[in-house]
């Protein structure tokens, strides 16, 4: 598991000003996800259908929003969105992986986890710090 982030990362504006200058004529579905990570705070699972330890960890991640529904929670599908997966790498400078969580407090990531990190409790933690 990877500890809160200390240093300052890029905020949503970053990723957002990426999508409006990258040619993607789907803005809004750009600022929606952009508001969405804005909030104080959000969770992204980056979740690929096609592989078993992902499957797992969209347990995990079922099970805590089960307890956790007031937190809002982005299921990327890393086949279908492997754009915007690749430009929050880069702009968050978290390598990507899959499974993988990415915390969010007002547009800055804050915690990551990956794989076999991937539980709901480490989520729980997480979300609340």
């Amino acid at each position: 598991m990877h500890p809160p982030r200390a240093e300052k990362n890029p905020t949503v504006v970053d990723i957002l000003n990426w999508f409006r200058t990258s040619g993607d004529s789907e803005e809004t579905t750009a600022f929606n996800f952009a508001e969405f990570i804005g909030k104080e705070v959000a969770v992204v699972f980056k979740h690929s259908q096609t592989c078993p330890v992902s499957w797992m960890a969209k347990r995990h991640v079922d099970e805590f929003l089960h307890a956790h529904p007031e937190v809002p929670l982005y299921t990327l599908i890393v086949q279908k969105e492997r754009e915007l997966s690749n430009q929050i790498a880069s702009a968050t400078g978290i390598r990507h992986e899959s499974p993988q969580v990415l915390i969010f407090r007002k547009g800055q990531v804050v915690a990551d986890a990956s794989h076999g990190e991937v539980t709901a409790q480490y989520l729980a933690t997480a979300t609340e710090q």
